[in-house]
């Protein structure tokens, strides 16, 4: 294997073994450049890697890339090979103006869209998200109702919601009917489809936004899913005007509670870079597209 120039390095301080993650790297064109005078190749690596990315996705990202490479056979033992980003959080605040003028289910749709869509680049923490974190939690409706009549020692049908409600207030608990309302999420109603989604959107902003998020969808589904086990860390924070801070206060709890992954992780094997490439070509799109969508939503 010669690796721009590098044949002899592969005789000074690299794992036989490792020579195989190299080779692939290289036929995979992710080592520019050449090795400098002494140095060996695992650092050439390391570097070369570092420029390529630099090259190939958007600097706003402040991306990073580890390379792992065990000290076993290739085949057995797989290199990883891993993009993660600069955990900036941005904070997106959609208008009570916005939401006045916007149906309820429209906008559910949306968030949850864009949550799922994003999640491979400029990662977004939308209500959806939120109510979601709040279930897994405190429990859905029927469970909180079925603790609620437990703790009161009555049949869980003579309880109305109201009694629910007041329940979870004297003991300083969120329901669910409130968070919903917060939130402004019907959990109860299906999604849209996207073409439901541009159809029904109201406004000449909202066709945008559904336009939009269309495309993004669209990118997000050319793009080969990530293999990080954890959710990639959240880039953007959304919430609503008047939300009294849930969206943001379930947030900083997901984040103190989880280990965040990486926004791709691949072996280093044929497959697996390939789909790295793939990746790397979309990235600024990816990146583009969700914040685009971002600005549309604060338009108003």
């Amino acid at each position: 294997m010669n690796i721009h120039g590098a044949r002899s390095h592969l005789r000074s301080g690299t794992v036989t073994q490792h020579a195989g993650v190299f080779e692939h790297l290289a036929r995979h064109r992710l080592l520019p450049g050449r090795p400098e005078p002494g140095e060996t190749l695992p650092v050439f690596a390391g570097r070369a890697l570092k420029s390529g990315l630099r090259a190939r996705f958007p600097e706003t990202a402040a991306p990073t890339l580890r390379l792992e490479v065990a000290g076993h056979p290739l085949r057995h033992h797989p290199a990883t090979l891993e993009v993660s980003y600069e955990p900036v959080t941005q904070y997106r605040g959609l208008s009570a103006e916005f939401l006045d003028a916007t149906d309820p289910l429209w906008l559910q749709t949306v968030m949850a869209y864009l949550s799922t869509a994003s999640s491979q680049g400029l990662s977004v923490w939308t209500p959806y998200d939120a109510w979601h974190h709040y279930t897994r939690g405190w429990g859905d409706f029927e469970s909180f109702r079925r603790q609620c009549a437990i703790d009161q020692q009555v049949l869980e049908q003579d309880l109305t919601d109201r009694d629910v409600q007041a329940w979870a207030e004297m003991h300083d608990m969120l329901d669910p009917w409130t968070v919903a309302r917060q939130l402004r999420l019907d959990p109860g109603s299906k999604l849209l489809s996207l073409p439901a989604l541009e159809r029904q959107a109201a406004t000449p902003l909202h066709r945008r936004i559904a336009e939009q998020l269309v495309a993004l969808v669209r990118l997000d589904r050319r793009i080969p899913a990530h293999m990080s086990p954890q959710r990639p860390c959240p880039h953007v924070l959304a919430f609503y005007d008047g939300d009294d801070g849930l969206c943001l206060e379930f947030a900083a709890e997901f984040l103190e509670t989880v280990d965040l992954g990486p926004a791709l992780r691949v072996n280093v094997d044929q497959g697996g870079l390939g789909v790295f490439n793939t990746y790397a070509r979309h990235a600024r799109t990816l990146f583009r597209h969700t914040e685009a969508l971002l600005d549309l939503l604060q338009e108003l």
